[in-house]
């Protein structure tokens, strides 16, 4: 039997996602290609090195693009496609734009295999102070100092971020759920980043309906409150 199918990934750096679903493939007689994307062009490599190292029935392949660009290279490929992005890649985004990347792979006969945390992981009993006080700690700050806006002064080639005149604050809001860190110049807010959009189940397979696709199945971690939602465009 040669059944063409296509997979698509956006990476994870240390494998661990995509494994299983590749180790379930590899004894089957089919024809399976998989293309991990990713913007680090190292990160890429290695992992699509290690695949190829373990793995001899798929095929396995490397895209250095940003995930939309994947997806575009898909629509362009004959056969069925998995398209998967188990790290909230396509919904970490606000509601309008979430459905918008959603319309974009729900489509056709593609299954799409999502992963998203809902918010009642990280509100517990004490509501969003567990959220807050997970990412609010010294080795966090210093994490954003070094990695964005170090990154920022060497871009700049000037120290423009200092820790004198910059402050990072912390905002928690609703409906939906997002984190997000507002950086503020002497007092005034510039501008935000590293924003986290957790959805409840309900609003993703809303947003999922809107699309025209079929209602989902969905696998329930109940102590992490991670999901992943399997979404057969086709119905099957």
């Amino acid at each position: 039997m040669d059944i063409r199918n296509s997979m698509l990934t956006s990476v994870d750096r240390d494998s661990t996602k995509m494994t299983p679903f590749l180790d379930l493939l590899e004894p089957l007689p089919i024809k399976c290609r998989y293309y991990g994307v990713d913007v680090n062009k190292k990160a890429v490599d290695e992992k699509v090195m290690k695949f190829n190292e373990k793995y001899t029935k798929v095929e396995c392949s490397g895209v250095h693009a940003t995930f939309e660009d994947g997806i575009a290279m898909a629509a362009t490929q004959a056969g069925k496609k998995v398209i998967i992005s188990l790290g909230s890649t396509v919904t970490n985004f606000d509601p309008t734009q979430a459905l918008e990347n959603l319309r974009k792979l729900c489509r056709g006969d593609n299954l799409v295999i999502l992963g998203q945390q809902g918010p009642d992981a990280v509100t517990g009993r004490h509501g969003d102070k567990v959220h807050r006080d997970a990412y609010h700690t010294e080795r966090f700050e210093k994490f954003i100092w070094q990695g964005m806006l170090g990154t920022g002064n060497e871009v700049l080639r000037k120290k423009v971020f200092t820790e004198k005149e910059w402050e990072i604050k912390c905002e928690i809001l609703h409906r939906p759920w997002r984190h997000q860190f507002v950086f503020h110049y002497k007092g005034e807010e510039r501008f935000r980043g590293f924003v986290s959009f957790k959805y409840h189940e309900h609003e993703i397979i809303s947003m999922i309906k809107e699309t025209g696709a079929p209602s989902p199945e969905i696998y329930r971690h109940r102590e992490t409150a991670m999901r992943i939602y399997a979404v057969d465009c086709l119905g099957n």
